[in-house]
């Protein structure tokens, strides 16, 4: 609930498109969590300016995520991917306007990420 909340209050502001990479490695799971789901659960799946959620798929589930379709809901996209390098190069392969240098690179875990 703290990642939701905390979500929602970074974003009541936001004025122009944004994306979201949501980590999921470490979350129990049985399959992967659609589009559709995600906008019923989490208000800020909702936000008129959210364009492409990429979601990192658990390490435990066995699952080919190339295989999977992308889903669209308006503006909204999902990509499911196979790991946090791949999340990061996809969105920057499938957007513009993104200023990657300015990242702050120790957020991410694996260093290789923004190399």
């Amino acid at each position: 609930m703290g990642v939701i909340q905390t979500g929602e209050e970074l974003l009541r502001n936001v004025d122009k498109p944004f994306h979201v990479i949501i980590d999921n490695r470490f979350v129990t799971m049985s399959s992967p969590v659609h589009l559709n789901q995600m906008k019923e659960m989490v208000n800020y799946m909702n936000h008129p300016r959210l364009r492409w959620v990429v979601v990192v798929k658990p390490v435990s589930l066995a699952l080919d995520t190339s295989s999977l379709p992308i889903e669209q809901m308006g503006e909204t996209r999902l990509k499911n991917v196979s790991s946090l390098p791949e999340a990061i190069n996809y969105l920057q392969a499938n957007t513009s306007g993104i200023i990657w240098e300015k990242a702050d690179a120790t957020f991410f875990p694996d260093a290789e990420v923004m190399g």
